[in-house]
């Protein structure tokens, strides 16, 4: 452990060989490594600033990186689970070259994530920063990824490039959606949802049997009457909504092209919770567009 009673200042590498690290590394300012760096055991790094100019193994092992500024200029690879999260809360976030945030990964630092980790989690619960997720070119996170802040305070996540994945965990108290999101496992969104645009989210990249799609709070519009949101999870996936949809500005239209775990009664049931809200709130009666057989709303 390096730094794990007094911090120091910083640290700077330039051995021409290889730094091996086996213990947590802290100090108050920068951290820099000029030279390829592999872990022996499960590594929380903490800096203002950490940056690399060659290689980090992290092996079998954990790798956190906690820093308000970031610069890899080599693959990061492992097999543990990888965090990347803001020193300071109020730190913003960048993921992808066309996103503004202090804290960021361009296209180029995501391609050196290699495939492989266990989980990949950029943020922390505690974080309050706006999040943006805008790349200059289309970019897919093969592993596990949970993009997070606080649930209870603090700006959005806001996702404006389309987004593909394996599972996907969007945790913030508020997610901005402005474009289609297509995984190939689960998609968990914790908090409430806003569309920016008419939405699909499809868990049926794998596959067309899909994984589940569930959401905690709300889904509403921008403008009412608007945007639309279209889910598919597939054959298999389950579709899970905790709270009311388009209960403070109302959809265009929701279209669930397939929930291999619901029963017709049951989507009739949501159907039949979408119009109550949309009545209640706005006094107006929605008609289905729809022929419905041996079912009514």
């Amino acid at each position: 452990m390096v730094g794990g009673t007094t911090n120091l200042t910083s640290i700077t590498t330039d051995s021409g060989g290889t730094v091996s690290i086996g213990g947590n590394v802290t100090t108050t300012g920068a951290q820099t490594y000029n030279d390829a760096m592999t872990l022996t055991a499960a590594t929380v790094f903490s800096a203002s600033a950490f940056t690399t100019s060659s290689t980090l193994s992290a092996s079998s092992y954990a790798l956190t990186i906690t820093t308000d500024a970031i610069a890899l200029g080599g693959n990061v690879s492992g097999s543990g689970a990888l965090i990347i999260q803001p020193k300071t809360d109020t730190i913003t976030i960048a993921i992808g070259s066309d996103a503004s945030g202090t804290l960021k990964l361009d296209d180029t630092e995501l391609g050196y994530l290699r495939d492989g980790f266990s989980s990949i989690t950029i943020g922390s619960t505690t974080a309050t920063g706006a999040i943006a997720i805008n790349y200059a070119s289309a970019y897919t996170f093969t592993d596990p990824i949970t993009i997070r802040k606080s649930t209870g305070s603090g700006s959005a996540i806001t996702l404006t490039d389309e987004f593909t994945s394996g599972n996907l965990t969007l945790a913030s108290n508020s997610i901005v959606l402005n474009n289609n999101v297509t995984t190939s496992g689960t998609q968990t969104y914790t908090g409430a949802v806003t569309l920016g645009t008419s939405i699909a989210l499809a868990s049926t990249a794998a596959a067309s049997s899909g994984n589940s799609i569930s959401f905690s709070s709300t889904i509403n519009g921008t403008s009412a009457n608007t945007e639309s949101l279209t889910l598919n999870s597939g054959s298999s996936g389950t579709i899970s909504v905790g709270s009311a949809v388009g209960g403070s500005v109302t959809l265009k239209t929701m279209t669930i092209t397939n929930s291999g775990g619901a029963t017709a009664e049951e989507l009739i049931q949501l159907a039949r919770d979408v119009r109550a809200s949309v009545e209640q709130k706005f006094g107006i009666t929605l008609e289905p567009e729809v022929n419905l057989v041996g079912l009514a709303l």
